[in-house]
């Protein structure tokens, strides 16, 4: 396995007033959708060559059916789960993902969209212990 070391680089310059988002990981993301009842576990066993994406399918034909996390896979051994539909139609579960306040409007949530991506992030320098040179991430 790879190791590498972040070098310091010059900090990223923070929003001045926009929006941040209040989770860091997956784990995060699913804890907070479930806060806002906008996840749904499906802990029976679940064919994912068959079954998942039919299940994921005709939930997404609704444009208010939460996010899905399929809990137990037909044969899985190792654990995994599978989260489907993690935006969907959803603007609120949009808003979420990107910090904003979800009772906004849809014009609302585009111009504050828009100065998201506006934002400029500082890169970070990674070193790879085993070589001498850098690289940009």
């Amino acid at each position: 396995m790879e190791h590498r070391i972040a070098e310091p680089s010059p900090p990223a310059v923070p929003a001045k007033d926009g929006p941040q988002v209040s989770w860091r990981d997956l784990r995060e993301w699913i804890a907070l959708l479930e806060r806002n009842n906008e996840l749904q576990r499906i802990s029976k066993p679940v064919d994912t060559d068959e079954e998942l994406g039919a299940i994921t399918y005709m939930a997404t034909r609704n444009e208010n059916s939460a996010a899905l996390l399929f809990e137990n896979m037909t044969g899985d051994k190792t654990g995994s789960r599978i989260l489907a539909n993690m935006l969907g139609a959803s603007k609120e579960r949009y808003a979420l993902a990107v910090g904003l306040d979800p009772d906004l409007s849809i014009a609302e949530m585009i111009a504050e969209s828009r100065t998201i991506m506006n934002r400029k992030i500082a890169p970070v320098r990674i070193r790879n212990p085993r070589r001498r040179s850098m690289r940009w991430c």
